[in-house]
């Protein structure tokens, strides 16, 4: 084998001979002193030197070394060759002369290395051979070679590794390197750093093969070529042959090719073209054992006729190709062939351009292996063909991925052919092809997007998955066309465009799987598409309805001018259409779901439009039973149920124009609000099995709505307006028709009068009813609903007011009407809880629902009068009528023989006339007051409990008393009438009090306690010899606070008042020497009152006014030992107001009238003691003292507006009153007398005559004179 080899290699040495011409001799200018070692100097027409004996020559250059019109260098040797130039030597060689020609070889290792920095003119050709060991060749050329330099490289082993190396600065002719190993790796490294320009021929050709026939190891093949520019006129720019190859039935090694370069271009054929296979020659140039790598990254590249990037790589194990480079202008753009084993080889294939200008194909992509992973990346196609065609074959898995930019192809635009063909039993591996496809834009010839995706497989775990999102596509044929199917497995479809204008169909896509447990998903978004044909075409097809489906969603205007706008056709699967644009077709059909063993759904959301009919059929009849129409979306829109047509005929377009047919169920989803117009009832088979309202609002408006079944989900709202309802065809369909609340059912518009019925029954689940009302009397205007069946359940009732102010009802206002068996219970969601129920507070009243009397037992109504009606007693019975008395038949007296006189007959007894029974009189109640708001009791009571607060004191209570006893004479200046006119003085008061009013509208009662605190300050006015006049100033505060109750409510109407005042006062008193007095008083006060009623907070802040007079007048007498009595009268005039205000229910509520002139009638009578001093001075005085007093009240209390309602409010009249107090005056004042201290104080209680009225208080004072 070996011999053979080396025969091969001679011939190639010498074909290599031919091609670079003879070697001419010449005389040498390169000497070896030391017999090996040549140092090369001086000029000569040629060199030549031979060698064979095994030796390692070297050769250096010494400056002017210059080879010139001769043949060039020419170096024969066995072993090795090391040529170092580095002095810029030039070798020129005549024409068709090889400028430098070195040929070594050995029996065991073989090296060249040839450097220089100098030029040359001629061919380099340089061949180096080992037979028994590595050949390594390297090569280094820091000048740029001439147009007359071909540069050839020959470099093997014939058992061994082979590796070549060149460096160089670019070349104007070709480049040919040849790389050959057995039983060793092979390996080629090129770099040049600048130009290589070729006119005629390659312009990089290298051919690079590691031959295996020794299993012990693995012979590598790697080429790496990093170059600038390359140019070929006559054939490929760069041309890789890279090969990995093995016999006798071992294993080849692994191969790798590794190209970049700047710009690369041919005028006639490939720019890269790399074959790069692992090969064994005994199983008919199969794939050996070994992997493959490809690596091209280019920037540009030029190739108008043939290929930009060609790639054929293939391996048993492993195969990966890349190719990246920013622009291609070729015939065709990429041609890459990644060819793996099918039953072993991991092959992967990544082609990613920026720009593609091609006259054919812009990328021809094929790979095969066991899996396959392939992708291709390109920003912008310009092809006169296909745009991208990838084409791809695994038999475990593949995954094909394009992702481009924009292409303008003449045929179609992309192409893609995706398949796993494994036929593995059931349970085997899962076998995955899986197609993505991505595009910003497409304009094509043909099809937009062609894509076929498929598993042949039997395993159930196979899977087929497309995935395509495309911006605009512009079509000669479809916009898109994709098949996806699986023989054994499920199907997953998912495609995304945003516009397609095509002249064949817009979109079509065809799902499947044979297998009769998995299932086939297809998810399609749409935006705008224009067709001639079909404008979305959607075919899914599942063996069994395994949770198969299909669902499209267009967002854009979908038009088709000869055909159907949406056609969806399924067997096995459910189809879901959400549509929120418009939909027109050309043959009268927007949209047509034929299915068959399953669900259609029609999802119309805001901005839809159908242009034509909407069918759902299955098996060519309309689809009542498994169709249903769905209202979705955020947004608000409209459904005019006049467009609903279930006959027959409609299932062939044959019903109303533009109609939506063959759907059964109709449900409301998702958060917006659908508006409902028109009927669609006017037929039976126009109705709808159910109506499902789940989320969002659906608004009837002035809407008939035909439905067999109808709920309202927890989450939703039917908002009817007008004369609205349900129209059920109660039991046509055999079952019972039911309209279900356990949402809301609203009518509140702002205005009363809408009407909702429901013909049928109705059930509560706990919803709610809202309606708009007139809060009124019984004839107030009401939303109302009516139901022509039965009600059940429970349902909560709100109630909106849109007018009125309260009234009091009879019967009630009428809300819910109820044609059948009432059975259902609404309650009312109220304000308050009035005896257990809720009530809603309407100004003055409270409403609450309750079943009406009588036959409208079965209806509900609003009734402000919650109260029970006292019943009458029943009428006495009359008593029998008098048994009267038969009178007797006189008898026959017997003669005796003696006659005797008979007796005389019995004068009956005329006959008792019964006692006439006594008729009891009916029982004439209270006066009824309806039951008010709970707030209304306290706003009765307010303007009274400022006058409690605006009250005045007594002189007594005020000041305490200015006169004393002097051992039975009234004398100014001994001491009787003080003379220190001037003090100050402050008091404080408190009062409780609880309160049944005489009148009261309400029926209100209060209790109270008053809190007071008031200074001053007197002066003498006028001093004269019947007496003193002082004057006075005073300052008070005052709160009193309320708690109020409605008669016989247990709590209901309970509510407190606090009142605060601040104000001040004028006093004037007349203190005559002879004990008589006048005292007037003058008050101003201004307050602010809360009122809390019912648990809540009804008003807060309520500004007021209080004036209050006073005249007291009284003679003292004084009587022996201390004693006096004081007759006594007042009259005091009191007023408050307050603003009106609005309180928390929206009820206004304002002030008519309060004040009060009430007189006072009493007797004081005082014991009063001196103390004295040894001297017999006044060292102090005390008084004790009792009161005894008859109030009147003159005015007739107080009265407030609440609503539309006057309440009045008045205490007893007539009161008594009794106190005591007690009053101690000590200290020196400046006119030395001793009473510049007082200490003063009351207690009193009031009681009302005529009921249990009382009130009860106490001050304490204290008065300092100065």
């Amino acid at each position: 084998m070996r011999n053979a080899v080396k025969k091969k290699l001679l011939v190639s040495t010498a074909l290599v001979s031919a091609f670079f011409g003879s070697m001419a001799a010449a005389n040498a200018a390169c000497v070896a002193p030391e017999g090996s070692n040549y140092v090369c100097s001086g000029k000569s027409t040629s060199v030549s030197i031979t060698n064979t004996e095994a030796k390692n020559l070297t050769f250096t250059t010494e400056p002017g070394f210059e080879i010139t019109g001769g043949d060039g260098l020419s170096i024969n040797n066995v072993g090795s060759v090391e040529f170092v130039d580095a002095v810029n030597s030039i070798i020129f060689a005549n024409a068709f002369r090889s400028s430098v020609s070195i040929f070594n070889e050995n029996a065991a290792d073989a090296a060249v290395v040839f450097r220089s920095n100098g030029q040359f003119s001629g061919d380099i050709g340089i061949t180096n051979r080992a037979d028994a060991g590595s050949a390594t060749l390297g090569v280094e050329l820091s000048e740029k070679l001439n147009d007359n330099s071909n540069l050839a490289l020959y470099n093997t082993a014939l058992n061994g590794g082979a590796a070549t190396t060149l460096s160089m600065a670019g070349a104007e002719r070709g480049l040919r390197v040849i790389n050959r190993s057995n039983n060793g790796s092979s390996s080629i490294d090129i770099l040049s750093s600048d130009t290589i320009s070729v006119d005629g021929g390659f312009g990089i050709e290298v051919s690079n093969v590691a031959e295996n026939v020794n299993a012990a190891e693995k012979a590598d093949a790697t080429v790496s070529i990093d170059v600038k520019d390359v140019h070929a006129s006559g054939n490929e720019a760069i041309a890789v042959y890279n090969i990995a190859q093995a016999s006798g039935g071992i294993s080849a090694g692994d191969t790798s090719v590794y190209v970049k370069a700047e710009n690369v271009s041919s005028d006639i054929s490939n720019g890269v073209s790399v074959q790069s296979n692992t090969i064994n020659f005994d199983d008919n140039f199969q794939y050996a054992e070994g992997s493959n790598r490809t690596e091209i990254d280019v920037k540009n590249v030029s190739a108008l006729n043939g290929t930009g990037i060609f790639v054929s790589s293939g391996a048993h194990d492993e195969t990966n190709v890349s190719v990246k480079a920013e622009e291609i202008n070729a015939f065709t753009g990429v041609a890459a062939n990644a060819y793996g084993s099918l039953s072993m080889s991991d092959t992967t294939s990544k082609i990613i351009v920026d720009t593609i200008t091609s006259g054919d194909t812009g990328v021809a992509a094929v790979a095969q292996g066991k899996t396959v992973n392939q992708s291709i990346d390109v920003r912008e196609v310009v092809s006169s063909n296909i745009g991208v065609s990838s084409n791809s074959d695994g038999t475990t898995s593949s995954a094909n991925t394009v992702n481009v930019g924009e292409i303008d192809a003449g045929g179609s635009g992309i192409y893609v052919n995706n398949r796993v063909r494994d036929n593995a039993t059931t349970g085997d591996n899962a076998r995955y092809a899986a197609t993505t496809v991505a595009a910003d834009r497409i304009n094509a010839g043909g099809d937009g997007i062609n894509l076929q995706n498929s598993t042949f497989s039997d395993t159930s775990e196979s899977v087929a998955a497309i995935a395509v999102n495309v911006g605009e596509i512009v079509a000669g044929n479809d916009g898109i066309n994709l098949r996806n199917s699986s023989s054994g497995g499920s199907v997953s479809t998912v495609v995304n465009v945003d516009q397609v204008n095509a002249s064949g169909v817009g979109v079509l896509v065809d799902a499947s799987t044979l297998s009769t447990d998995q299932r086939s998903i297809m998810t399609v978004s749409v935006g705008d598409v224009n067709a001639i044909g079909n404008g979305v075409q959607l075919e899914n097809y599942a063996s069994n309805s395994n949770g198969s489906n299909i669902s499209l969603t267009v967002n854009g205007s979908v038009s088709s001018e000869a055909g159907t706008g949406v056609l969806m056709t399924t067997s096995g699967s459910n189809q879901e259409l959400l549509v929120n644009s418009r939909i027109a077709g050309g043959n009268g059909k927007a949209i047509e779901m034929r299915n068959n063993n399953g669900i259609a759904t029609l999802g119309l959301s805001a901005g839809y439009v159908l242009d034509g009919a909407a069918i759902a059929t299955t098996w060519g009849s309309l689809n009542i039973g498994n169709a249903k129409l769905a209202l979705v979306g955020d947004q608000d829109a409209m459904l005019d149920l006049t467009r609903i047509d279930n006959r027959s005929q409609a299932a062939t377009g044959g019903g109303v124009v533009n109609s939506i047919s063959g759907f059964g169920q109709l449900d409301k989803n998702d958060a917006g609000k659908w508006t409902l117009t028109g009927a669609n009832n006017r037929d039976i088979n126009d109705i709808f099995l159910s109506t499902s309202i789940n989320a969002g609002t659906m608004h009837f408006d002035n809407a008939v709505l035909g439905s067999q079944q109808t709920a309202i989900g927890a989450a939703a709202v039917l908002f009817a307006e007008g004369s609205s309802g349900i129209d059920t065809y109660n039991g046509y369909w055999g079952l019972p028709a039911q309209f279900t609340n356990a949402g809301t059912l609203t009518m509140a518009n702002g205005r009363a009068g809408d009407v909702f019925s429901i013909n049928g029954n109705y059930a509560g689940d706990g919803g709610t009813l809202v309606l708009d009302t007139v809060m009124g009397g019984d004839e107030s205007h009401t939303d109302r609903l009516t139901v022509s069946g039965d009600t059940s359940g429970q349902t909560n009732v709100v109630i909106n007011q849109v007018g009125g102010s309260g009234a009091h009802t009879v019967n009630g206002i009428g809300v819910v009407y109820v044609g059948g068996v009432s059975a259902g219970t609404f309650d009312l969601v109220g304000d308050v809880e009035y005896n257990g129920r809720q009530a809603i507070v309407v100004g003055e009243y409270i409403y609450g629902l309750g079943r009406g009397a009588g036959q409208n037992n079965g209806n509900w109504y609003l009734t402000s009068d919650l109260r029970e009606t006292p019943v009458d007693p029943e009428p006495p019975v009359d008593p029998e009528p008098p048994v009267v008395p038969v009178d007797p038949e006189p008898e026959v007296p017997v003669i005796p023989v003696d006659p005797v006189d008979p007796e005389p007959p019995v004068v009956p007894i005329d006959p008792i006339d019964p006692e006439v029974p006594v008729i009891p009189e009916p029982i004439d109640p209270e006066p009824i007051r309806p039951v008010v708001a709970p707030g209304v009791p306290s706003y009765e009571a307010l303007p009274q409990n400022m006058l409690i607060a605006n009250n005045l004191p007594t002189l007594q209570q005020r000041v305490g008393d200015r006169y004393w006893s002097s051992e039975g004479k009234l004398m100014i200046d001994s001491g009787a009438l003080s003379a220190n006119k001037s003090a100050w003085w402050g008091r404080v008061e408190g009062e409780h009090g609880d309160i049944k009013s005489a009148i009261t509208t309400s029926g209100t009662d209060y209790t109270y306690n008053k809190f007071k605190m008031q200074a001053g300050t007197d002066m003498l006015l006028y001093e004269g010899d019947k007496g003193i006049l002082i004057g006075g100033f005073t300052m008070h505060y005052v709160n009193s606070a309320m708690k109020t109750s409605l008669r016989g409510e247990n709590g209901y109407g309970s509510g407190k008042i606090s009142t605060s005042g601040y104000g001040a006062g004028l006093t004037a008193t007349w203190y005559g020497n002879n004990g008589f007095y006048v005292d007037g008083q003058l008050q101003t006060t201004w307050y602010s009152s809360d009122i809390e009623a019912g648990g809540r907070n009804m008003a807060s802040s309520i500004k007021g006014m209080g004036y209050a007079a006073s005249v007291e007048v009284g003679k003292r007498y004084e009587l022996k030992n201390g004693w006096v009595i004081t007759p006594q009268a007042q009259l005091q005039y009191s007023r408050v107001k307050f603003d009106p205000f609005v309180d928390t229910y929206g009820t206004t509520v304002m002030h008519n009238y309060a004040d009060s002139l009430d007189g006072r009638l009493g007797v004081l009578i005082a014991k009063e003691t001196v103390k004295r001093d040894a001297k017999g001075k006044v060292k102090s005085r005390s008084k004790v003292y009792a009161t005894a007093n008859v109030h009147q009240e003159f005015k007739k209390g107080s009265s407030v507006r609440v609503g539309e309602t006057d309440f009045d409010n008045r205490r007893d009249r007539t009161r008594v009153s009794v106190s005591v107090g007690a009053q101690h005056t000590w200290g020196k004042t400046k006119y030395n007398e001793n009473d510049k201290y007082t200490i003063y104080g009351e207690a009193r209680v009031e009681k009302s005559i005529s009921s249990s009225s009382f009130s009860a208080g106490a001050f304490a004072g204290l008065k300092i004179k100065f």
